[in-house]
This record gives C-alpha cells, sequence and structure tokens, in this order.
C-alpha cells in the first residue's frame, strides 16, 4: 500500500473515531471500573446518584465518563472543592490519589 493511502487510512480511521459517541457499558463493566459490587451500581442508578439509562424495559445502561463527571460533580458539591483527586489508569480502573501537598 502508498505511503498516501496509509496516510489517507490513518485519517480517516482518527475521523471516523472522533465522530462516534461513547459507547453505553453494562452493570458489570460499570462495577468492575470502578471497582464496587454490582449491587452497589444498581442501588446508586436507583437513587438517582449516577446517570444510567434504560434499554428496553429492561437492561440498565451506563456512560463511564457521564458517572465519573457525577462523582466529581457530587463530591465538590460535599466538599466545597476539596474532592480527592481521581485518574483513571487505562481507561478502566479508577483509582484515588491523594491531595497535592498531603505528606501521609
Amino acid at each position: 500500500m502508498s505511503e498516501e493511502m496509509q496516510e489517507f487510512n490513518q485519517d480517516f480511521a482518527e475521523h471516523r473515531a472522533r465522530q462516534l459517541p461513547e459507547l453505553l457499558i453494562d452493570v458489570h463493566a460499570l462495577a468492575e471500573a470502578l471497582g464496587v459490587p454490582v449491587t452497589w451500581c444498581y442501588r446508586a442508578a436507583e437513587k438517582k446518584e449516577i446517570p444510567s439509562t434504560k434499554v428496553g424495559k429492561k437492561y440498565l445502561r451506563f456512560r463511564l465518563s457521564d458517572v465519573l463527571t457525577a462523582f466529581e460533580n457530587n463530591e465538590t458539591a460535599r466538599t466545597g472543592g476539596n474532592a480527592k483527586e481521581m485518574e483513571i489508569d487505562n481507561e478502566t480502573n479508577l483509582q484515588q490519589r491523594p491531595p497535592s501537598g498531603n505528606n501521609a
């Protein structure tokens, strides 16, 4: 394949990736990503503590970015902006990082 064609294919793939919406994940994938029990995810969704979407009458789905944003907003509201910083490791594992300046 020519260099021009390879460059075109790469550009097209990058453009297509930007156009696709974030995929919905099921409760098991969310629980694994957050490191919490599945029951916690169901309960939090029922209490509207995390955003969720029903697909049909019985399938609960989530967007990980929306859930993480909800955590950030809720923690900031509760702590007045002194929330522990969170970071994503490999886009699947949520890890707490101690606040800057903490010498513990």
